[in-house]
């Protein structure tokens, strides 16, 4: 299951830079995330961090690996799914979450990209894909999606 969507930002690729470079700083514009940075340097690929997505009742607790990084243009980090945080999973989970910034002028595009991938129940997969789908497009219905968010926290005052 791969979720993409893209949002122009009215600021140069260093100033988004300074927010997405590392998965540390994603709580920022990352709603209900939290960040652990493990790994002894952050910022370059192989850097490991422990995160935690959602509320404190649906609390995913996941490790994380920057995978693909080009510093001012490309973010990649491949998050696991820690099994003991949701029971109801059979074999691994994983998330990939990706950020490109395409510099245009005075502007810059923002593309986000997650993929899902590794359940391997059939119902419980087309299950996670309908609800995702649906709370994917509900937030971006409503204005609320990481990108929105990140377009505030950027443009926002200096």
């Amino acid at each position: 299951m791969i979720f993409a969507d893209s949002i122009w930002i009215n600021a140069s690729p260093p100033r988004i830079w300074e927010h997405v470079a590392c998965p540390d700083r994603w709580p920022r514009f990352y709603a209900e995330t939290k960040c652990a940075q493990i790994s002894p340097e952050g910022g370059v690929a192989g850097s490991l961090y422990a995160m935690e997505f959602g509320t404190h009742a649906t609390r995913t607790l996941t490790h994380c690996e920057i995978v693909d990084l080009r510093p001012g243009s490309m973010i990649a980090v491949k998050c696991t799914v820690d099994e003991k945080s949701q029971p109801m999973l059979s074999g691994e989970q994983t998330m990939l979450i990706a950020y490109e910034l395409q510099d245009e002028g005075p502007r810059t595009k923002v593309t986000e990209r997650v993929e899902m991938t590794g359940t391997p129940d059939v119902l419980v997969n087309w299950l996670t894909t309908v609800i995702g789908w649906l709370i994917y497009r509900f937030r971006k219905l409503a204005g609320n999606t990481t990108l929105r968010r990140l377009k505030r926290v950027v443009e926002g005052p200096l």
